[in-house]
């Protein structure tokens, strides 16, 4: 089983930077293999599990394939530093880093939190680092402030070289299949992705419609370990089947793009990560 380890790449963040969109596709290439659960977030909540459990993600993988983790949470909670731990664990691991705009990707993240957490603060007091995102039953303070994001780049691109894929979020909207194939390249797998083949839709976008009910259902634990029984390809089909049904509902509740309260925060952040902003518009000048 430890030898699957070598096989694993990770999506180490940003979280609403198109994980979801990633997840579905990657998982109809038949050279990749993606665990029923998208984030494991061993390398984060769960370091006092065994290698073992995490590798019991991926105990249906082929030989021949390459596996996907994601983690994220370290954009939240900045001491978290996954991407370190991972490569303790998987010293040759490659990981892919998505990067959207800063003060595009708070505010996004922000407005998904809403959609399950009724009882979140303003977004002034989210900027503030007055928040606790509740994730596995765990506590992650959101205290990620500007500069941040740079220094986390940065300590990402020292840490794996050319071990390391790091693509603007526009790319997804600009030339999703592009995408795909950067990846693959980069996972030196063949290619498989084409014109006919791949999922061109917002699968997970943050204005989208949730049914509150089964959102907060599908975050609680016994649920997650209901699920980690059943088979895993049954699994996936029901998270797709979940994704597509809410991606068919909008709503009006949760703050959607181009009101005043929206223009006002996507302003405020823009105020407030003025030196990543820079930093992001240099990086992919």
């Amino acid at each position: 089983m430890k030898e699957r380890l070598k096989n694993i790449t990770y999506i180490i963040g940003m979280p609403r930077a198109g994980t979801t969109f990633l997840y579905h596709n990657l998982n109809r290439h038949p050279e990749i293999y993606v665990p029923f659960r998208r984030k494991t977030n061993y390398f984060s909540l769960h370091r006092d599990k065994s290698l073992d459990w995490f590798l019991e993600h991926f105990k249906e993988m082929e030989e021949s394939q390459i596996g996907i983790d994601t983690e994220t949470l370290y954009f939240a909670d900045r001491n978290l530093k996954s991407y370190k731990r991972i490569k303790e664990i998987n010293p040759n691991a490659k990981v892919m880093l998505f990067v959207r705009k800063p003060d595009e990707w708070v505010y996004s993240f922000y407005k998904q939190i809403a959609t399950f957490d009724k009882s979140i603060c303003s977004f002034e007091d989210f900027l503030e680092g007055k928040y606790t995102l509740i994730e596995d039953g765990k506590e992650i303070p959101f205290n990620i402030q500007d500069g941040d994001i740079q220094n986390l780049i940065e300590d990402i691109k020292k840490v794996y070289g050319n071990h390391v894929l790091i693509i603007d979020f526009k790319l997804f909207s600009d030339n999703p299949l592009q995408l795909l194939i950067k990846i693959e390249n980069f996972l030196e797998v063949n290619n498989f992705f084409n014109e006919s083949n791949f999922q061109n839709k917002k699968i997970n976008a943050s204005n989208r419609g949730h049914i509150s009910l089964l959102a907060n259902l599908l975050r609680q634990q016994w649920l997650i370990e209901f699920l980690s029984k059943l088979p895993p390809s049954s699994v996936k089909k029901i998270r797709l089947l979940y994704d597509n049904i809410s991606s068919f509902f909008t709503t009006t509740n949760h703050n959607p793009n181009n009101t005043p309260e929206s223009d006002k925060n996507i302003l405020l952040a823009k105020q407030y990560f003025s030196k990543d902003i820079e930093y992001y518009n240099k990086l992919f000048k």
